[in-house]
């Protein structure tokens, strides 16, 4: 999550530091050994200390999240799909992601002949995974160690999930781009993203969260690591279609973080106000989780309800 840059497929990071995220184009990270922590190390311009509210709000700033501050941001995977995505937990058995991280595409027909594909509720994966992961820092400078947790659920896609896409994979039209996945068991110990009381604002700042990457300022293409970076705004489309937009120069969202969170967040906490929806380096979309407010809360009171 960096700015100005296109997308990236997983690199050899993989295989020798830690596990990847990269939706849409990166493969399948492998399901590592929880009982055995990895090592890492990170560029010294890629860590920042630990934000203060009011530090976060410079437009552009960036990080990688080594102090834990967006521990409910997880890596979500499917067996039947190749790519990965980001989520957060709303609560110890929910995790929340955008729809077309875990349901699969059909070719259609749009209007006027034009051929394209669509995303809905007809072909999501009946399984998922997702994985939280915590760094603490080593004795070593800059070295980081993760020890990831790994957590199976059902798929639970929002019933209006509808994706347009043209033939060449342009959004024609989106809704209800989100999707749950009910943990078979819940997650200790990590606090849970609260959803916001309201919709987002014209020009309001906002840091979002995945653990996509691009090939960086820092040089080497470096997914898998949980990055927040923040911007603001332009654009709030009319409530039926439930979407926000940035296209401000600074940090976007990239291919892994399709899925993740957008927060708003001030020195008096932190609340849930959007998933990403799809991320190209130079525009950021999200769908407003306060549109689907009551349809999460609803489920986040069944979740509750339910025995493992």
């Amino acid at each position: 999550m960096m700015a100005h840059r296109g997308g990236t497929t997983l690199s050899s990071v993989l295989a020798v530091l830690l596990v990847g995220a990269g939706c849409a184009t990166a493969p399948v990270a492998p399901r590592l050994d929880e009982a055995q922590a990895q090592v890492f190390e990170l560029p010294a311009e890629a860590v920042s200390p630990p934000a203060q509210a009011d530090q976060l709000f410079v437009l552009g700033a960036t990080g990688v999240d080594v102090s834990n501050r967006y521990l409910s941001t997880v890596v979500v995977t499917t067996d039947e799909a190749s790519g990965m995505c980001s989520g957060v937990l709303i609560s110890p058995r929910l995790v929340l992601t955008a729809g077309h991280c875990v349901c699969g595409r059909r070719r259609v027909t749009h209007a006027a002949g034009a051929s394209g594909t669509e995303i809905d509720g007809s072909q999501c994966a009946s399984k998922a995974f997702a994985t939280v992961t915590a760094y603490e820092p080593t004795k070593a400078k800059s070295q980081y160690s993760m020890l990831p947790r790994i957590y199976q659920g059902s798929v639970r896609p929002h019933g209006e999930l509808k994706i347009h896409l043209d033939a060449q994979d342009n959004v024609v039209s989106s809704r209800a781009d989100l999707a749950l996945i009910l943990l078979e068991e819940a997650v200790a110990g990590v606090g849970v993203a609260q959803l916001a009381g309201s919709e987002v604002r014209q020009e309001e700042a906002l840091v979002m969260v995945g653990y996509g990457a691009d090939k960086t300022d820092l040089g080497e293409a470096m997914p898998g690591f949980r990055r927040y970076g923040t911007n603001a705004v332009t654009q709030v489309r009319p409530p039926e279609e439930g979407l926000f937009v940035m296209e401000k120069e600074g940090a976007h969202s990239y291919a892994g973080d399709s899925g993740g969170p957008c927060f708003r967040e001030d020195k008096k906490g932190r609340w849930l106000v959007g998933i990403s929806a799809r991320g190209t380096g130079k525009v950021s979309r999200f769908t407003s989780t306060y549109r689907y407010k009551a349809w999460l809360e609803q489920e986040i009171k069944l979740a509750a309800k339910r025995k493992t």
